[in-house]
């Protein structure tokens, strides 16, 4: 939370901002055959983001 010079209402807002833009990808993205391949994408990319900040950030 120091990103946003301890403003907390920043915080939140982008965090909302984040959320309703994943939810709005989904729902525009949820045909039958296309929202299953795009969830494991999400899961996937969450993943290896969370590895590289873990292991490979400095």
């Amino acid at each position: 939370m120091y990103t946003f010079g301890g403003f907390h209402i920043s915080f939140y807002s982008f965090a909302i901002a984040i959320s309703l833009l994943v939810v709005g990808g989904v729902v525009l993205l949820s045909a039958k055959y296309v929202i299953k391949p795009f969830l494991v994408f999400l899961i996937v990319a969450g993943a290896i983001s969370s590895y590289y900040t873990d292991f490979l950030a400095l």
